[in-house]
């Protein structure tokens, strides 16, 4: 990709997988918008993030038009959005010897 900015947005992003997904994108260097249902909680999850890589995106995806503005804000915000599927994380992160403690 060059040095071209890589963009994801992960949904369900403020626990769980997403959250992971979330943190090793950042720390890799992409931009994340982190989405989850409410803000606050996103804030929440996000503050032990690398702020300068991830922003937050209130997002319910059970709602269409709260998804589709998701796709506008992307765009209004970086133009586009890198291909991503979220919450499989990458075939590299799956091994057993990276896998987080707990």
């Amino acid at each position: 990709m060059g040095t071209e900015e890589r963009v994801a947005l992960v949904t369900g992003a403020n626990r769980g997988i997403g959250l992971e997904v979330t943190r090793r994108l950042a720390e890799r260097g992409w931009t994340v918008l982190l989405g989850a249902r409410s803000a606050a909680k996103g804030a929440r999850a996000a503050a032990g993030l690398a702020p300068a890589r991830v922003e937050v995106l209130e997002l319910d995806v059970a709602d269409d038009a709260a998804a589709a503005n998701a796709g506008n804000v992307v765009l209004e915000r970086h133009g586009r959005q890198s291909r991503f599927r979220a919450p499989r994380p990458p075939a590299e992160w799956c091994s057993m010897a990276d896998a987080p403690a707990g």
